[in-house]
């Protein structure tokens, strides 16, 4: 399939086709993805009680570490999600459409890409829980910056 079969969308750049699509996540990617499935593994074994309390806490620690972050994250999902969020287990080689999602909501806000994060949150997240996953993605993704900055 070539290029001239792609209709340009009004007011969008035409954007190239890819040659072939991948079958992986390149390997930073899937780094990640691994990480935040080991978050999420231990996330399942923490209360949901606590999350207002948790949120609350992180709100004026801005201090609080990338596992703070992601067991309020990964609790908010599992309550607003609006549909069924998939995560395969730690060491799957498999990348689920969930795990591409949470990947790409961090990395619009880690590239402070604010309406492609407010898209993606409104495309899985029921609207009573956009507020709170608009933080904890934002904290998030500063707080893995901060992470990589100090290991490199």
């Amino acid at each position: 399939m070539s290029a001239h079969n792609v209709l340009p969308f009004p007011a969008c750049e035409a954007f190239p086709l890819l040659e072939q699509p991948s079958a992986e996540p390149p390997r930073a990617d899937f780094a990640r993805i691994e990480f935040l499935r080991g978050l999420l593994q231990e996330s399942l074994l923490h209360s949901r009680r606590d999350l207002e309390r948790a949120c609350d806490v992180i709100t004026t620690d801005k201090s609080r570490s990338v596992r703070a972050h992601a067991l309020a994250l990964f609790a908010t999902l599992s309550e607003h999600a609006s549909q069924r969020l998939t995560f395969y287990r730690a060491g799957t080689k498999q990348v689920s459409a969930s795990e591409i999602w949470l990947l790409r909501l961090l990395d619009a806000y880690r590239d402070a890409d604010t309406p492609q994060g407010r898209a993606l949150i409104a495309w899985r997240v029921r609207p009573l829980g956009h507020r709170r996953v608009r933080f904890l993605v934002g904290g998030l993704a500063s707080a893995l910056l901060e992470m990589d900055a100090r290991t490199s």
